[in-house]
């Protein structure tokens, strides 16, 4: 399972690597064929990653009323 932090250092490696073939002076065409893909797959997983984590707090949150117990 992929967690947050690995997510956050991919970001930072596509923001390195983009710098880098910036100032490598590639053409537009070649930096967005390499990026891109790149680009896609991280906010793919960042997606997928805040979507389980939400489900997973959905899954484990308690409501007051299910602390009480009711008298028969």
């Amino acid at each position: 399972m992929i967690n947050l932090k690995t997510i956050r250092r991919f970001g930072f490696i596509l923001l390195v690597l983009f710098l880098g073939i910036f100032i490598g002076h590639a053409s537009f065409l070649v930096t967005f064929l390499l990026v891109s893909p790149l680009l896609i797959i991280w906010l793919l997983a960042w997606d997928d990653k805040q979507y389980q984590m939400r489900q997973y707090r959905r899954a484990n949150r308690m409501y007051q009323s299910e602390n009480f117990r009711y008298k028969s």
